[in-house]
């Protein structure tokens, strides 16, 4: 009896198409950026990328990044010594290095997609993004509120202030180590908050920095001296330079007494700090009291 067993062939390059469909679906590649943002500005700061491949030896990693806005940022090989477009598969895993730029005149969320190629042909994509971020401005603390110091704070010697730093974008968390405090007051650290003691009177700096460098003016006032305008001082006795005693003739049918304080430096009564108080009889305003002789 004949064999009628039928034998179907494929033909050798519709073969080879399958081969290397099958071969494309099993790769894959993954890009996970260490950390959600990256300080505006070509610093030393920068979060690291790492680039993983799973079903092949072969082929490159093409790295391009996508801008919202006008953020800017630059992909580092592993040593950080060159900027890189791509990657070898023989090379990965591999950690790379993202940073921002001084190309980022404004703050944006910058996607960085890594694309498998095996024989030219694209055999997995994946995307992480990483926003850049700067500091908008900076706050005090006041009570329960936060105000921005947008002009010249005054503030009393001796006075311990809560300083706020706002990135920019608004929703955006700090990158590592970000924001820096600085500043002639004598701050320093990171954090978003930083309390600063002014110890000393005069002009005086808060500094954040991601990347960018937001300033706080700051003058620390004291109370220079408070003093009559006429009478003559006698030793109160208790050793303080600050408590004074003043004798003043009694005057039948009134008179007063001008008391004054001066303030170092020398600023208005409207910039005098929030918690500089005169007390006394009959005050008028932070810096003038009255005393009345026949009282």
């Amino acid at each position: 009896m004949p064999n009628t067993r039928k034998h179907t062939f494929l033909p050798l390059a519709l073969l080879v198409v399958l081969a290397v469909y099958n071969r494309a679906t099993a790769c894959s590649v993954t890009v996970n950026i260490v950390g959600c943002s990256v300080a505006k500005g070509a610093t030393d700061d920068a979060v690291a990328m790492d680039i993983t491949v799973s079903g092949t030896d072969e082929g490159v990693v093409e790295l391009t990044k996508d801008y919202t806005g006008t953020g800017r940022v630059a992909i580092w090989n592993a040593d950080r010594t060159a900027t890189i477009s791509q990657v070898n598969v023989t090379d990965c895993p591999i950690r790379l290095w993202v940073q921002g730029t001084t190309e980022s005149s404004a703050v944006a969320d910058v996607t960085i997609t890594a694309t498998l190629k095996v024989d030219g042909q694209t055999t997995g994509t994946d995307s992480d993004t990483v926003t850049v971020v700067k500091v908008d401005k900076i706050q005090y603390q006041s009570g329960e509120n936060w105000i921005d110091v947008s002009e010249t704070l005054y503030v009393s010697i001796g006075t311990t202030v809560t300083f706020k730093a706002i990135p920019d974008p608004a929703a955006a968390s700090w990158p590592g180590g970000k924001p820096v405090w600085g500043g002639t007051s004598g701050a320093s650290g990171t954090g978003e908050t930083k309390d600063v003691t002014f110890n000393a009177v005069g002009n005086k700096t808060v500094t954040a920095e991601c990347g960018n460098t937001v300033t706080a003016n700051v003058i620390v006032v004291e109370v220079a001296s408070l003093l009559p305008d006429q009478g003559t001082e006698v030793d109160d006795g208790d050793a303080d330079p600050d408590t004074k005693w003043y004798v003043v003739p009694f005057v039948e049918g009134g008179g007063d007494v001008t008391v004054t304080a001066t303030p170092n430096p020398a600023v208005s009564e409207a910039d005098l700090p929030a918690d500089w108080t005169l007390t006394g009889a009959h005050v008028e305003g932070k810096l003038v009291s009255f005393v009345y002789k026949d009282s």
